[in-house]
């Protein structure tokens, strides 16, 4: 169980697994705070791969290890381990690709609706009459998504 970082070929891979499902303890968020601050200061990198071993991408915080805690210090480890965690994948300088497969693509992640009971993305399912249908999703291909750059830098 541990958060593991290679690097090939300028592409660094951090690796999650927690198993059954990848719910990270509170060590864990850091650990993955650290891979991927130190896979972004590597000047051979040129990318950073988040990916995971097992079932699940990231199953979120090990409910389970807050619950087996004393007071208030897991959950308030796990809260500030979290936001180091997006804080080095926001702040990264070069780009980080989350490569979930697989079952693993089944989860609600950010931005991911629930396909089964919405009927797939969100307004593609029953609407009332007159309202608009919202614009298509941009294609996956590099050119269409430029505009990431200047939003992220």
């Amino acid at each position: 169980m541990a958060i593991e970082l290679r690097t090939s070929g300028g592409i660094a891979e951090v690796i999650i697994d927690f198993p059954p499902v990848n719910a990270l303890p509170v060590q864990g968020w850091f650990d993955l705070a650290d891979a991927a601050t130190a896979a972004g200061e590597d000047a051979a990198v040129r990318a950073v791969v988040i990916a995971a071993e097992g079932r699940g991408f990231c199953a979120g915080v090990d409910i389970k290890e807050i619950q087996r805690a004393p007071g208030h210090q897991a959950l308030l480890g796990a809260s500030r381990g979290c936001s180091a965690a997006f804080a080095a994948v926001y702040d990264c300088p070069v780009p980080v690709i989350a490569a979930a497969r697989g079952d693993q693509q089944r989860g609600r992640g950010v931005g991911q609706p629930d396909r089964r009971r919405r009927g797939g993305r969100p307004g593609s399912g029953p609407r009332r009459p007159g309202t608009p249908r919202p614009p298509p999703l941009p294609s996956a291909s590099p050119p269409r998504l430029h505009w990431l750059e200047h939003v992220l830098f």
